[in-house]
């Protein structure tokens, strides 16, 4: 498109420029699969790859989407025209593909002159077109009506929406077309462009008028905005995607590709036209810009707010200007600049003989607050290499979804309105209740007030009666409970409001009246049902069946550890070590006034009781710890990009050992671990041999609430 676009621009100049746009002859047809094997085979594919496409293009029934056009950019002139024929004779001789000329196109740039256009495309024997329309789906040339180009999307949505019966789906039903089919049409348009804002409000529309349904033609009432709507599930809304913001997720994908790999075949087009001197970060709109740019710019903000550097040496990141502290907003330094200039890098706050940052010189460049949040931050003697990542996922690798999420709590922050960390808890609890998705859907209409009860339609100025339908008494509001009991309980409960909504409706509408009796009848059968098909674990692994699996004989070394995080601004860390189920050997506790995360205090405990083993000379060891996630990181079944210096060092130390593993086991069969972080909450760094030190009260900490990237 970059292409097009540029030949489009091309108005001076005496070298003109065309692009061919082949239209291969029914390929399946004509082409030799000794000729496709042997493409394959050249362009490296693996072998059991090319023997799976060799069976399904040689049987007798397959289908397979196949692009046929290819496009060929050259000099306008004869000579080169002359060997584009040459190349495709050579071509069609090779697999026995032929190229259907009366349906290939040649579009000319603008500064050449009619006669030169005319004597090219008669020797090519091609169609000449000013625009080709679309390649591969999308439009090559874009105008200035960009709704005119982009409608074809709207179209597209339509075309699937008003052939579902929607009087037939329930609400979850609907959500489910909507998110996985619906929302999903425009996704291919919106990763390379930007849709103009009146598109996006459209397909909202579209999307809106199907969810909330319509009758004879005529829409019903829309109870909630699209934009409440979009929010997370667990803010109070379905979950639906704002098209914008998508769109705009979308994009942050190529622009973060372009970021991370600059030697690929578009960063360097886009290098080469738009920032040939800089760097893409620093790159602006420029003279002229295609639509595809100015695109991927559109995203840049978003992507460069969410991603910071993850140190190594620190040799590549600006200490000033360059986002890399993780709990600072915007993860830039904010303390004043003195001591160092001011485009110094983070590598001279670092003692790279030790491996650590050098905290009295830290204290002396930053104030306290931020100096403790730099220290806070793991190093590693072997990760010299500093690296971007994108903060929101714990790979650091960009995801659409994460963006998407990004943007949504942007928005919502901005919103005026309450918010509170209780309304928060309660819709997660709502949403994670084993039940119907349709019982839950009408729970959380109850629980937003959008039900069409008779008060609230009364609300919206239509006339009815405002009795209860029911009893024939006056309707009092009510207030939906803010409590959860136990899973069969809120089961019960939640059943029973979706069936008196349904008893209610049958009354209303159809006249039809559901005794109490078997109303409570059917509430408990749908729960019971429900309950046989999909049963509720209620079990957990015990600690000697653990201890059994991992094969632990009277020599092995169990190691266990734990650590919790403190409101106070420290962290402390726990280490039991036996030999055997019960020989205990040391009991051991730290504590580091460090602020981070829980699960990077969990991955020092584990490289701390490392440590502790390799001085001890001990072999033959099973480290146990309830930090599931840390435990599948070390074990290469997970990756964070933030505990991957701790993991690397845990890796290198576990090398020392003839026999080592790391296992997990739930917090109930880490009790003593958890309670030497108790102690070491207390008292400090401290050790017992033999012994389990006793401790009246327990740790309060800030344990596995959600893991801190």
């Amino acid at each position: 498109m970059e292409c097009f676009h540029w030949m489009k621009k091309k108005v001076v100049g005496k070298r003109g420029m065309m692009a061919v746009k082949l239209d291969m002859s029914k390929a399946y047809d004509r082409i030799e699969w000794d000729f496709v094997t042997g493409a394959l085979e050249a362009m490296g594919f693996p072998v059991h790859m090319i023997h799976l496409i060799k069976r399904c293009i040689s049987t007798v029934s397959y289908q397979i989407l196949l692009n046929d056009d290819s496009l060929i950019f050259a000099r306008a002139n004869q000579k080169e025209a002359e060997v584009i024929l040459t190349v495709l004779y050579r071509y069609q001789r090779a697999p026995g593909q032929m190229v259907n000329i009366d349906k290939s196109q040649v579009s000319f740039s603008k500064n050449l002159g009619t006669d030169t256009c005319e004597m090219v495309r008669q020797r090519l024997g091609m169609v000449s077109v000013v625009n080709h329309g679309t390649y591969l789906g999308l439009p090559v040339i874009l105008g200035r009506s960009k709704k005119e180009v982009f409608g074809l999307v709207i179209d597209r949505v339509w075309k699937k929406i008003k052939g579902w019966k929607e009087n037939f789906l329930s609400k979850a039903g609907k959500e489910i077309l909507l998110k996985a089919v619906a929302q999903a049409i425009p996704n291919y348009v919106m990763s390379c462009y930007k849709l103009p804002e009146g598109i996006c409000k459209e397909i909202e529309s579209l999307l809106a008028k199907f969810w909330w349904g319509a009758k004879d033609g005529v829409r019903k009432m829309h109870w909630m905005s699209w934009e409440r709507l979009s929010l997370a599930k667990c803010n109070g809304g379905m979950g639906f995607r704002g098209i914008g913001e998508f769109n705009k997720s979308l994009l942050g994908k190529q622009y973060w590709r372009l970021l991370n790999d600059e030697n690929s075949l578009l960063a360097r087009v886009f290098k080469g036209k738009y920032y040939p001197r800089g760097i893409l970060s620093e790159a602006k709109v420029g003279f002229s810009p295609s639509y595809a740019w100015r695109s991927l710019l559109s995203a840049k903000e978003m992507v460069e707010s969410g991603t910071r550097w993850r140190i190594g040496d620190g040799s590549k990141v600006r200490i000033w200007h360059d986002n890399w502290i993780p709990t600072n907003p915007g993860f830039k330094a904010l303390s004043p600049i003195r001591e160092i200039e001011e485009n110094a890098r983070v590598n001279v706050l670092i003692d790279a003989d030790l491996g650590r940052w050098n905290t009295e010189f830290l204290n002396e460049v930053f104030n306290q607050h931020e100096a403790a949040q730099i220290a806070s931050i793991p190093l590693s003697s072997r990760l010299r290499e500093d690296k971007r990542i994108w903060h929101y996922e714990k790979d650091g690798e960009y995801s659409v979804k994460s963006a998407h999420h990004y943007l949504k709590d942007l928005r919502r922050k901005k919103a005026p309105g309450p918010s509170s960390c209780s309304s928060v808890d309660i819709w997660k609890k709502l949403w994670k209740v084993p039940i119907d998705s349709k019982i839950k859907n009408c729970v959380w209409r109850a629980g937003k007030n959008i039900l069409p009860t008779r008060s609230n339609l009364l609300k919206k100025g239509i006339s009815l009666d405002p009795n209860c339908p029911f009893c024939c008494s006056a309707l009092v509001p009510g207030n939906t409970p803010a409590y959860f009991p136990r899973f069969f309980e809120i089961q019960i409960q939640f059943t029973a409001l979706w069936k008196i909504w349904q008893a209610r409706n049958l009354l209303i509408f159809q006249n039809k009246r559901i005794e109490p009796m078997v109303l409570a009848g059917d509430i408990y059968d749908r729960v019971a049902e429900f309950n046989s098909v999909f049963p509720q674990a209620q079990t957990s692994a015990k600690r000697e069946d653990l201890l059994q699996a991992a094969t632990v004989h009277a020599e092995t070394v169990i190691i266990a550890t734990d650590a919790g995080c403190f409101e106070e601004g420290f962290a402390a860390m726990g280490c039991v070590i036996r030999k055997g189920k019960d020989n205990i050997l040391v009991a051991a506790c730290k504590k580091d006034f460090i602020q981070i995360s829980v699960s990077t205090a969990e991955a020092l405990a584990l490289k701390w009781a490392m440590k502790m083993a390799a001085d001890l000379s001990l072999d033959n060891i099973v480290f146990f710890s309830d930090a599931q996630f840390v435990v599948d990181c070390i074990n290469g079944c997970a990756f964070s990009a933030d505990l991957e210096p701790i993991v690397i060092d845990c890796r290198s130390l576990l090398c020392n050992f003839n026999s080592a593993s790391v296992l997990f086991w739930n917090r109930n069969c880490n009790s003593e671990a958890h309670h030497m972080v108790g102690v070491g909450r207390n008292l400090g760094n401290k050790t017992w041999l033999g012994v389990i030190p006793s401790l009246s009260d327990g740790p309060s900490c800030i344990r596995h609430s959600a893991l801190l990237f």
